[in-house]
């Protein structure tokens, strides 16, 4: 590969939206780096992985890497990104070991940025045992933990915030679990709240703040107790255009895992409400919900707080309302199982009179036929008999049987199983139908909610961005985890617009030319004909 040709696929690489178009060009990258007789300067083996490493593609920042370092461009910023990719898949005792290789004192002499973000990356690494591990050791990994946050904020107490909001929240979260460290660190609460404070007066004199800075105030609140300006200036970061949905994902997990919000009282789920709000309406967003953590009379209520409006603004409170409209919706959402209790599938409801008059206004089930159906083109598919239906978010507990098949067409057509249930389903209204499909112009998303990997009493509600539609096709963005057959698919307005029932990396583009990574629906308009046709045949 030459260097134009080389520079000419980097920057195809900035805007391809294809997912298997873009994987054929890193292996390309990474046979060119295989095949360099000298290797790369630093700063251009920097340039092939920070575009990986802003898109928060972890396994090609690993491979990417690897080939780098094995090729002969061993430098501490690859070392680093690598380590970076090893933490975000789960090799923390491989990540450490690289890590501890470059906070030494020969790195924060000859390269102190390298230095600092090390310290940083080491402290999460340790952060992440301590909070996967159980037992003896955790006090162990906290401490070490605290110290690698601690070295970087010592170091430069100005610019090396970062360090030390970690710090202060593992020092927090160390008294909370009563976790008994050593003298240095005797009365953590009170350490934390000495450094929350400092960061918070430093970043407040600013007279300019960036993104980062507003999340980093935000925590220091939190770290002081003080939840509603830690509300405040968490709106105030997570409703800002400059910050993408995987930050925001970091910042929720942060949220969830290291200050346990969830359950901390009402302020404490205000933050996260806010935060999961702002990051379903982020281009790219994916918000995975366990139904356990899913208040809706909470939601609704705090829909109607006059001073959780004020502070949010209109924008940010309208992105709420939204928020709550789309877990309005997972509320009708279904879990199929099979007699085993394996997931099979998902399927949602309907009302009759919505699909045909003569149906009236009875909740019904709409799934594909590949998940139930009775035709023997639809080879796997469960019967009536054998299906179990469950909607996790209003009734775990309860089972559901379907009581008839009141028709379906087969997976090779419309692939979709409308059912009677044995009984009627407590459930909230019923979703709206859209009176058209959305325009195919590149800047329509749509919206997707099922049980990802067929994991039970949890949703997963993606955004997809439109490809295509053509007949009774709909295409969008990237392939579905499995267990989402049958999910229902939203246009922005969350109308019901699809049923969704395939996807792969390999799908027939529907303009014929060629393939792409994507998913495929059914129009729920071309399935309402098909019914409707039927019934009255």
């Amino acid at each position: 590969m030459s260097e134009d040709t080389l520079e000419h696929t980097l920057a195809r690489l900035e805007t391809e939206p294809d997912e298997q178009s873009r994987q054929h060009l890193w292996n390309r990258i990474i046979e060119h780096i295989k095949g360099s007789r000298r290797g790369f300067s630093a700063k251009k083996a920097i340039t092939f992985l920070q575009p990986l490493q802003n898109r928060r593609d972890f396994d090609n920042l690993e491979k990417v890497a690897d080939a780098l370092l094995n090729y002969g461009s061993d430098h501490p910023g690859v070392r680093r990104r690598y380590a970076q990719a090893l933490i975000e898949r789960g090799s923390l005792a491989a990540a450490i070991a690289i890590l501890d290789t470059l906070a030494t004192a020969a790195t924060k002499k000859s390269n102190p940025a390298e230095y600092d973000e090390a310290l940083g990356l080491l402290g999460r690494a340790y952060k992440q045992l301590y909070l996967n591990a159980s037992g003896l050791k955790r006090a162990k990994t906290l401490e070490k933990a605290i110290d690698s946050y601690m070295r970087g904020y010592r170091r430069n107490r100005v610019d090396n915030y970062w360090h030390g909001i970690n710090a202060a929240a593992m020092l927090h979260r160390a008294a909370t679990d009563r976790v008994r460290l050593s003298g240095k660190y005797s009365r953590p609460k009170a350490r934390a709240r000495e450094i929350g404070a400092k960061i918070r007066t430093v970043l407040e004199a600013k007279s300019k703040l960036s993104p980062w800075d507003t999340a980093t105030i935000a925590e220091a609140y939190l770290v002081l107790g003080d939840f509603d300006k830690a509300l405040f200036w968490y709106s105030r970061f997570a409703n800002t255009d400059a910050v993408r949905a995987f930050t925001l994902g970091s910042t929720l997990r942060q949220l969830q895992q290291v200050w346990r919000l969830d359950s901390a009282g009402e302020r404490a789920r205000e933050i996260v409400s806010m935060v999961q709000s702002a990051l379903l309406a982020k281009e790219g967003g994916v918000l995975d919900l366990k139904c356990e953590n899913i208040d809706i009379d909470f939601l609704h209520d705090l829909q109607e707080d006059k001073q959780f409006e004020a502070v949010l603004g209109n924008d940010a409170f309208n992105s709420y309302r939204w928020f709550v409209l789309a877990i309005d919706r997972a509320h009708n959402v279904a879990q199929i199982l099979d007699p085993t209790d394996s997931a099979v599938g998902t399927g949602f409801l309907v009302r009759g009179s919505d699909i045909a008059e003569s149906l009236g206004d009875e909740k019904l089930l709409l799934t594909n036929a590949h998940v139930i159906s009775e035709n023997e083109r639809d080879r796997g598919a469960l019967s009536r008999d054998q299906a179990r239906i469950r909607f996790e978010l209003f009734d775990d507990a309860a089972e559901f049987r379907a009581k008839e098949i009141i028709w379906s067409s087969p997976k090779d057509e419309h692939d979709a199983t409308l059912l009677r249930l044995d009984r009627v389903p407590k459930a909230k209204e019923t979703f709206p139908i859209a009176r058209s499909l959305p325009l195919a112009d590149g800047n329509q998303r749509v919206y997707i909610i099922g049980h990802p990997k067929g994991m039970k009493l949890q949703f997963s509600i993606k955004d997809n961005k439109l490809l295509a539609l053509k007949d009774r096709f709909v295409h969008y963005r990237a392939p579905t985890q499995g267990g989402s057959s049958g999910s229902p698919v939203f246009n922005e307005f969350w109308e019901l617009i699809a049923l969704h029932h395939a996807g792969g990396f390999n799908v027939p583009k529907l303009d014929g030319d060629g393939v792409y990574a994507a998913n495929e629906g059914i129009s729920i308009l071309s399935i309402v004909e098909q019914i409707r046709s039927s019934l009255a045949a």
